[in-house]
């Protein structure tokens, strides 16, 4: 949700359902790729994040060519990989044992909804073919070569930022 200040800018409040670590990531994380954020603390709901809106074009609105488009997610993927801070993550799969957990729990999770009737159209086939993707040697030898973040749910409604000139008192 967007709110409009008196000084005319514009801050974006975002809740979302647990399990939710984004207040804790913005609160740890140090980049000059993230806009400026404040966390609330909220007793028994998820704490919601005030973001600083920036006032720029989507990437989906922005011509680029074929080349230049890959020199610039080149280039936000290099910037990615060096946010620092003590980055809180919900999955850890960055060795072997952990990716294996890790698997083996969605899979088994996904057998009980298609159990239970939820997923209508997926079965044991597919199951057994995704369980297939996640021991290939190529993923295997993924998850062995370097460690990193991965954000779930990135997407073109993820562009929505914020900004702070005059809030204040926010913890």
């Amino acid at each position: 949700m967007q709110n409009r200040l008196s000084d005319a800018s514009i801050i974006i409040y975002k809740v979302q359902a647990e399990p939710s670590i984004e207040p804790q990531f913005y609160k740890e994380a140090n980049s000059s790729l993230l806009v400026r954020s404040r966390a609330i603390e909220q007793n028994e709901t998820p704490d919601a994040l005030l973001l600083e809106n920036l006032d720029a074009p989507c990437l989906s609105d922005i011509t680029m060519d074929t080349y230049e488009a890959l020199r610039f997610i080149d280039d936000i993927m290099n910037q990615i990989s060096q946010i620092e801070g003590n980055l809180p993550y919900s999955y850890k799969t960055g060795c072997l044992p952990d990716w294996e957990h890790f698997s083996s729990s969605l899979l088994k999770d996904l057998e009980i909804l298609v159990q239970r009737g939820t997923f209508q159209k997926t079965d044991q086939e597919v199951i057994d073919k995704l369980a297939s993707y996640c021991n290939d040697s190529s993923v295997v030898a993924a998850i062995q070569s370097k460690s990193g973040l991965v954000h779930g749910d990135l997407n073109s409604g993820n562009e929505r930022h914020l900004s702070f000139q005059d809030i204040t008192g926010v913890v």
